[in-house]
């Protein structure tokens, strides 16, 4: 800390300038007779701390203090002053002047000033370095190539945790994770995560050399955050691997995004039976097994269950799976990939939803599952399962509002492009007989259903021809759901008693 001092008599000056060396021995130590000379001084050099008589020659202490706070904003400010005077200490609390002392100066109020200005340059000190940490971490401007070439760890090991809590407990945590690691020779810069508002990451530093393992950072962390669970808060911490200190030439920035990465992965531990409520990263398996086919064979039944209304069926599977993913611990890669699955099978149904029932207001599709929303794997099924529930029901409504041949028409009307089977729809569509549905479409109807199919592939054939002569027969055929060309010549002359050609030299 560089210090100071102002005073146009000589013994009154070196008086302050002892008491603040008793105080703080390693302080350094300027002083000037006036206020000119020490607004010259102030200009070439840079001070954390100032005191200053008022009444001087030339430049006094008030004027002194108006410069002091238009050119040097953090610089602290005390007033010294043989005069009980209400308008100096009026003038100089305007301009910010951090107290206001009068002769003589006892040594308990000097150390009083000096231990408060201690502590807020650490606090300060800290503060910048937290942010110069979160500026590499989330690659902002301030984390630059400077921030890389001068890594504000270097010489030091760290670990990075990733605490996330569903209160706003943000100083009490940082305060017992604190306590606690001081009472370990470490120390911490905690701050609020910047994707994730309930999210805070405290990045664990200590010397090169540091004895990480016998720590039991995870007993720490669960020791200061037990405080917070009492005042009835849920929160979940994870921590990363260590990074030790490595020579010249290690990428440090990537160092840190790669150990704020693998705390958040290791957060999620929480959602695999046995997580507990502090993951560590280095006790996730290496390689988790997939399971690809397994997760395949449980997915697969679950858009039919939703498309027949059956959404207790379909909450089991959903249960299934995650009981699946955690007793085996198959990993949170695969718990996410096996969400996106999930919701991409609601999509599905939704898709069918606003097909089935065009002309009213369309159904939004969901989106993805984000594994941090939720606190416990139980409330990811509770929302799933909520949602197959309100899908089934929905498309159960939308069907309700029409009636079957009007779907069956509907469907024909959409994908006459496409191989379509009366049996195949009885099954996926309607759950019933398929000699039941035929005679229920040729009774609504009037004609048979293969016949309607194929006066709907004719009509738009027919129209193909009128209003696109760049397009072949064999192209039309193909438009309207012909495989067979031939088939579909026989089929149009039959339909309307001359060729696709014909139909289209004609037009």
């Amino acid at each position: 800390m560089r210090i100071l001092v102002v005073d146009d008599e000589y013994y009154s000056r070196k008086a302050i300038m002892q008491m603040i060396g008793d105080c703080c021995p390693h302080a350094a130590l300027d002083e000037a007779e006036d206020g000119g000379e020490a607004l010259g001084m102030l200009r070439s050099n840079r001070y954390d701390l100032l005191f200053s008589d008022i009444r001087m020659p030339g430049l006094d202490g008030i004027q002194l203090a108006a410069a002091v706070h238009e050119q040097f904003p953090s610089l602290v400010n005390v007033i010294v002053s043989g005069y009980d005077d209400f308008q100096y200490a009026q003038k100089a609390i305007a301009y910010r002047v951090e107290q206001y002392l009068l002769k003589p100066v006892q040594m308990q109020q000097i150390a009083q000033i000096m231990q408060r200005i201690q502590q807020q340059a650490e606090l300060s000190a800290q503060r910048c370095l937290e942010e110069r940490l979160a500026a590499v971490i989330y690659q902002e401007p301030d984390g630059g190539e400077e921030a890389e070439t001068e890594f504000p760890l270097a010489g030091r090991s760290y670990r990075t945790a990733v605490f996330q809590m569903d209160r706003p407990y943000k100083e009490r945590l940082e305060q017992a994770l604190n306590e606690q690691l001081r009472h370990a020779g470490a120390a911490c810069c905690f701050f609020c995560d910047r994707r994730n508002g309930t999210m805070h990451v405290a990045v664990l530093h200590a010397p090169g050399g540091f004895p990480w393992e016998r720590l039991r950072l995870k007993e720490l962390c669960m020791a200061a955050m037990e405080p917070i669970k009492r005042a009835g808060a849920r929160i979940y911490a994870g921590l990363s691997s260590v990074i030790k200190d490595n020579a010249g030439g290690t990428d440090h920035g990537n160092e840190l995004r790669q150990s704020y990465r693998q705390a958040k992965r290791a957060l999620l531990n929480r959602h695999l039976a046995g997580g507990g409520s502090v993951g560590l990263y280095e006790e996730l398996s290496g390689n988790p097994r997939y399971s690809f086919e397994l997760l395949e064979e449980l997915l697969l039944p679950l858009y039919n269950k939703l498309i027949r209304y059956q959404d207790k069926e379909a909450a089991e599977l959903i249960g299934n799976l995650f009981r699946v993913i955690a007793e085996r611990r198959l990993s949170a890669h695969t718990l996410h990939d096996t969400c996106s699955k999930l919701i991409a099978i609601f999509n599905a149904v939704i898709e069918r939803i606003n097909e089935e029932g065009a002309g009213t207001e369309p159904e939004p599709y969901l989106a993805p599952v984000d594994l941090y929303d939720y606190y416990e794997p139980d409330e990811i099924v509770r929302y799933l399962n909520g949602q197959a529930a309100a899908l089934s029901a929905k498309l159960q409504q939308v069907r309700s509002r029409t009636d079957i041949v009007q779907q069956m028409k509907d469907y024909v009307e959409r994908n006459y492009r496409h191989q379509i089977l009366l049996d195949d729809m009885a099954k996926t569509m309607f759950y019933t007989d398929t000699s039941y549905l035929s005679r229920l479409f040729k009774k609504k109807s009037g004609m048979s259903f293969t016949n309607y199919l194929l006066s709907v592939r004719m009509q738009n054939a027919k129209k193909l021809l009128e209003t696109d002569l760049s397009l072949s027969v064999a192209d039309v055929a193909s438009a309207v759901g012909f495989n067979d060309y031939s088939y579909f010549i026989h089929m149009y002359k039959k339909f309307y008693g001359e060729t696709p050609g014909q139909s289209k030299k004609r037009d």
